[in-house]
């Protein structure tokens, strides 16, 4: 009898719980077949290819030439709408502990100041210029001013262990 109940609780945690992750895994799914079609199609800027012009106002009315900040390696982010809190948090704290890459938020809506990072007043002709495909988008622009990498907010996450395993070496 106790055996039972137990069976039963089991079931009745177990299943939404294998659901709910099945759900989460066929999201996830999609969303890798979505980037290697978009890479696949030209969709996304390729590696070693020059980093598209990028003139810009910031919240000053100063206007930041990318090429003028060449020389050093520069992570821009896209994003048309205020990026949600988190990623915000995430682009502060990848400034601050990478002093020596600039990093650049391009937002057509207001953004609040992010400590260590630039943000620049962009539009769509600036998403398709860099070809965009979603938001928040990123593109690591090395020193000589080549897109090295691209990806969505988990390559925040990759360029982080990046250079964690940099400093321990």
């Amino acid at each position: 009898m106790g055996d039972d109940r137990f069976f039963k609780s089991f079931v009745y945690i177990a299943v939404p719980l294998l659901m709910v992750m099945n759900a989460w895994l066929f999201i996830q799914m999609r969303q890798f077949k979505e980037d290697v079609r978009l890479m696949i199609e030209g969709e996304i800027l390729a590696a070693g290819s020059p980093a598209p012009a990028l003139i810009l106002p910031d919240a000053a009315g100063n206007h930041t030439d990318l090429r003028s900040l060449i020389g050093e390696p520069i992570l821009v982010a896209f994003s048309k709408q205020t990026p949600p809190e988190a990623f915000q948090m995430k682009l502060g704290d990848f400034a601050a502990r990478y002093k020596h890459m600039i990093v650049l938020l391009v937002v057509e809506a207001e953004a609040p100041q992010i400590p260590g990072v630039l943000i620049l007043k962009g539009g769509e002709a600036d998403r398709k210029r860099w070809r965009v495909p979603k938001e928040p988008w990123l593109y690591l622009v090395d020193r000589d001013g080549h897109l090295d990498s691209a990806g969505d907010q988990e390559l925040l996450d990759r360029l982080t262990a990046l250079e964690e395993q940099k400093t321990t070496q």
